[in-house]
């Protein structure tokens, strides 16, 4: 709810920036923007994660990331000529967050608060269990509560998480280089590249240009259709498998746009090929890349150490992502083609590190999952047998009410 705040003050000052005629208050908009979409990005995935059985908290947080290309999409279809890209209708685009906006100010309110956050951070086992109940929408929640009351037993005994101990501790360390590398691997794998320059790629490649915007729309249909797809195979297929898929396919046509890209003045079928590579390293993209890197600080991470996990990796993200936008038109008039010889290798790099170091989070709870990065000695003291936690008789009518 705090977010969105921002997010209304955020789309009136842009709106509003051209019946005042001031760049001032679109420059304003634009940062009120970047809170609102840093708190959303940072907190949408936590609440996701918590809410979700293990089994299916991979298509949960699926459908959170499809909102990400679906409103890329919108934006760019919207932004044609033909619908409302001219002088006249743009601010329309920029008021269109408006309904979303008053959607989640009517519908957040009855929501349910995160029964992991509940019970662990702020100890009201009453409401946690009344959450739960609401959220699994039946009373029996043996198997879910007894996992979060593990998970509260275990944080109990960790020292308490500040940002040093993020960086000094192994077990905390090693799962966040993990989580901010494949946070990274997401913005430098040639995606923006494809997101905010396609259109003049195409055009270099021989693509009419009445028609290359056009061609720069499919590609946004198509990461959309590859990570709806991927909403059904993130608890089937695994983290794991789908992150070699969407990265080695990533490899495999990046390499193809090289070769399209060099050969353009001496090849016919040159242009041809850029679009089949363009449009199969965008499908490639949403199977993994897209999805997996946001599943793995939520996943990784005990309740205590994740919300300072998960705003580090998405602090990654949003840094790598201002970085890549900012070098990739110098680098391709620069470098040319050669540009996706540099990607092909950071592709390479990123499959090999994820093949070596990604653990398979499906269908793990999350203690099990973060006690994979913790030495024998310690795994042993946050399995100490205590069966305190499950004296909680949870269908007692008090817990109800």
């Amino acid at each position: 709810l705090a977010a969105n705040i921002f997010g209304l003050l955020a789309t009136v000052s842009m709106v509003t920036s051209k019946v005042l005629m001031s760049f001032e208050m679109m420059v304003i908009g634009r940062f009120l923007v970047g809170i609102h979409v840093g708190i959303v990005s940072v907190v949408a995935p936590m609440y996701l994660s918590e809410c979700s059985p293990r089994h299916i908290r991979g298509t949960v947080l699926s459908m959170f990331v499809l909102g990400i290309p679906l409103g890329i999409l919108l934006a760019e279809v919207l932004g044609l000529p033909q619908c409302l890209g001219t002088e006249e209708r743009w601010p329309l685009i920029l008021a269109l967050p408006l309904v979303m906006i008053v959607f989640q100010f009517l519908t957040l309110p009855f929501c349910p608060e995160s029964p992991r956050f509940l019970l662990i951070d702020m100890k009201d086992e009453r409401r946690a269990i009344r959450s739960l109940m609401t959220l699994r929408g039946k009373e029996d929640i043996t198997e879910d509560l007894d996992e979060i009351l593990e998970e509260n037993m275990a944080v109990l005994k960790e020292p308490p998480i500040n940002y040093k101990l993020m960086f000094t501790q192994s077990w905390l360390y090693k799962p966040l280089i993990i989580a901010t590398v494949m946070m990274a691997a997401q913005q430098l794998s040639g995606i923006n590249t494809l997101g905010y320059y396609s259109t003049e790629m195409f055009r270099v490649a021989g693509v009419p240009f009445d028609t290359a915007g056009y061609a720069s729309v499919g590609i946004g249909v198509i990461i959309l259709l590859m990570n709806f797809i991927t909403i059904f195979l993130m608890d089937r297929a695994g983290r794991r498998f789908l992150l070699f898929l969407g990265f080695g396919g990533m490899l495999f046509f990046t390499c193809l746009q090289f070769v399209a890209f060099k050969t353009q003045d001496t090849w016919g079928f040159s242009t041809v090929l850029t679009v089949i590579a363009a449009y199969g390293d965008a499908a490639m993209f949403g199977t993994g890349p897209a999805n997996v890197p946001w599943a793995l600080p939520v996943e990784m991470f005990s309740q205590a150490a994740k919300p300072k996990a998960t705003s580090i990796v998405v602090a990654v993200k949003w840094i790598t992502n201002f970085i890549a936008s900012f070098i990739t038109e110098w680098l391709l008039y620069t470098a040319g083609a050669y540009l996706f010889v540099v990607y092909a290798v950071l592709l390479l790099f990123f499959l090999i590190f994820a093949y070596f170091t990604v653990p398979e989070t499906k269908n793990k709870s999350i203690l099990e999952i973060s006690m994979k990065f913790m030495s024998p000695e310690d795994t042993n003291v946050l399995l100490t047998e205590d069966k305190s936690y499950k004296t909680m008789d949870y269908l007692n009518p008090e817990y109800r009410e």
